[in-house]
């Protein structure tokens, strides 16, 4: 792999929780135990419970020191922007569209890269609370409006029986999911503002997502 990526999502972090990532330098071959890849060191929020909307990046295996510091927002939901450049093995970060650090090394211990193999989001403590949504990746820089999920609203909710997704661009699919996580009705429209015929569905609760230009959300519906 070569060339500049980028990769974005939204957080949320509750207050006094923490939060924690690292990026994977190499794919564990299959059939193997997964075999960690650290690279580009480890990304901390709240490390130690007592740091309420601070965040560093260290490269060793603790929070025991940092290499660079950034603040984030508590309570609320924030985005994260990773840009990777890949051929000079350096990446930055920014929170809600404000850079918080760049030129961090792609290094931890011996560890060679590879490749850009994933994000890890993994719990480091027990006080380990953070919540992501709308993961999105691709080449290059992109820009806030690259990454800006598409505005569109649905109503009836509750729903009788025809939902409707008001959006200025067309809605390539709706997939519907129960409380269980079990899909339980899928469209792919590709109209704008779109409608979806629940009338099948019991009463209950259901997570409708909604997929735009290879973006998407999902949003709670009441039936």
């Amino acid at each position: 792999m070569n060339g500049i990526y980028t990769i974005q999502w939204y957080s949320y972090i509750p207050a006094g929780k923490s939060g924690y990532w690292n990026m994977q330098g190499g794919l564990t071959p299959a059939g193997v135990k997964w075999n960690q890849h650290l690279m580009g060191g480890n990304v901390y929020l709240n490390c130690d419970g007592n740091s309420p909307g601070q965040g560093g990046v260290t490269g060793v295996i603790d929070c025991s020191s940092f290499d660079a510091i950034f603040s984030y927002p508590e309570n609320e939901w924030f985005k994260v922007t990773c840009v990777y450049d890949l051929d000079g093995e350096t990446w930055s970060l920014s929170i809600n569209d404000i850079v918080q650090f760049e030129n961090y090394p792609f290094a931890f211990g011996s560890a060679v890269f590879t490749e850009l193999a994933g994000i890890d989001f993994y719990s480091a403590s027990t006080n380990n609370t953070m919540y992501i949504d709308d993961l999105i990746c691709g080449p290059g820089v992109l820009s806030t409006e690259d990454f800006q999920p598409e505005v569109f609203s649905v109503y009836p909710n509750p729903v009788r029986d025809i939902l409707t997704i008001n959006s200025k661009a067309a809605v390539v699919k709706v997939i519907v999911y129960d409380v269980l996580g079990k899909t339980v009705l899928q469209a792919t429209p590709g109209i704008a503002s779109p409608t979806v015929d629940m009338s099948s569905l019991p009463s209950g609760a259901y997570m409708v997502k909604v997929v735009i230009n290879h973006n998407s959300k999902t949003v709670k519906i009441l039936k």
